[in-house]
């Protein structure tokens, strides 16, 4: 058995970082990874701009200008977004009458907004005096030319296809996904939409994974079940091994008489990493590699399975795609309310995590395994020996929410 650090270093320096890069269109790119630096290729704005609704000045008009004191000053013509500004000429003395994300002309150096005057046509009554570069958006003041916009290896959120779009790129070279494989191993899973004999359970721990993958810029490439049979499982892992970066099964690791994947790794000459991790839940989880292919497998119990999963795939992804943005998020946090109990083994209790607090999910009825996944967003860490308590601080670990 080894700890948890180690464990995720061994099966992490067997997975080789993407090189791969597609192009692809920006409406394409959400949730995807930058594959190199993107540069704006011209200044933003690239032309000076009113910030507001009023009259484009030179400043100096403006000097002592008082409400008892106002200056008037001749409108010499009127500019919306889009307009060209370069016919109008705008000496000190006179205004241009503009709207917002209107293009100023030469002369002006400041907008007044329209409530500081009479809303004047031919001529502007000004009531108070503006100081120069005020309500007006100088040439390069969003981004200058060859400004890095996002820098390689960025999450591309919503809000980065708004910079992307602002500067012009049509595409985006992003980082191909990682292409994962779960296979599900229990005879007793059945795909969601057949019907049940008695005994038997829906395979709802894959449909988890899957979504995690799936929004973190990762690919499903496979998702099956296979029944507690070895050579149904060497038959699967043969025919999705070239199609994935990364395997994830679930079930078949711990001890029992059906937890038949350590022999099966070892009947196909898999290389091992490690099986058995000093935590719990999910204790069992394994590493082995075979034909170049990481293969984690992740204990059966719908939590523990999402407890390793989390401990193990967010590092993975990371290292994957040389994005930090996808490690857990590791933080002290006051425990609002929750009890974990003493335990030998070092121990990741669900809990959800709230402006700096935390509050442990119940283990226990009404709350079952999966309305315990549901209502968490966090792991709390239980050091071994150690009572958890409310008032406690205690280590948090915060999984990657798609910002």
């Amino acid at each position: 058995m080894i700890e948890l650090e180690a464990a995720v270093l061994a099966i992490k320096e067997r997975l080789a970082p993407q090189t791969k890069v597609e192009r692809l269109p920006l409406a394409d790119c959400e949730g995807r990874i930058t594959a190199e630096t993107v540069r704006a290729p011209r200044a933003v704005p690239a032309f000076p701009r009113a910030a507001m609704d009023g009259y484009g000045v030179a400043a100096s008009s403006t000097v002592g200008t008082t409400a008892a004191q106002p200056v008037v000053l001749p409108v010499v013509g009127c500019l919306f977004a889009g307009d060209d500004p370069s016919a109008l000429q705008i000496p000190p003395g006179t205004a241009v009458r503009v709207m917002t994300g209107a293009a100023l002309p030469v002369g002006v150096d400041s907008v007044v907004p329209q409530e500081w005057t009479d809303y004047g046509q031919a001529q502007v009554k000004l009531f108070r005096e503006i100081p120069r570069g005020k309500h007006y958006i100088g040439i390069g003041e969003d981004l200058q030319a060859q400004e890095a916009v996002l820098a390689a290896s960025q999450y591309i959120t919503s809000e980065s296809l708004g910079v992307l779009a602002s500067i012009g790129a049509a595409t985006v070279a992003v980082k191909k996904k990682l292409r994962v494989a779960i296979i599900a191993t229990g005879s007793e899973l059945k795909a969601v939409g057949t019907p049940l004999a008695a005994t038997e359970i829906y395979n709802s721990s894959a449909y988890v994974l899957a979504s995690y993958i799936r929004r973190s810029g990762g690919e499903v490439v496979w998702q099956s079940i296979c029944g507690d049979d070895p050579k149904q499982f060497t038959q699967q892992l043969q025919q999705v091994a070239p199609q994935a970066d990364l395997i994830l099964t679930t079930g078949g690791v711990s001890v029992g008489q059906k937890d038949f994947l350590p022999q099966t790794f070892a009947a196909l000459g898999a290389e091992s990493l490690f099986h058995f991790v000093a935590f719990k839940p999910g204790t069992p989880v394994m590493a082995a590699v075979w034909e170049g292919i990481p293969i984690l497998c992740l204990s059966g119990n719908p939590l523990a399975t999402l407890v390793d999963f989390h401990l193990f795939y967010w590092s993975l992804l990371a290292h994957f795609y040389q994005a930090p943005i996808f490690e857990l998020k590791k933080e002290q946090q006051l425990l609002l309310a929750g009890e974990g109990k003493r335990s030998k083994l070092r121990r990741f209790i669900s809990g959800y995590s709230a402006n700096g607090q935390v509050t442990l999910v119940p283990k226990k009825p009404p709350v079952a395994r999966f309305q315990q996944i549901h209502h968490s967003n966090c792991l709390v860490e239980q050091p071994p020996a150690r009572q958890l308590t409310a008032g406690s601080m205690v280590t948090v670990y915060r999984w990657f929410q798609g910002r």
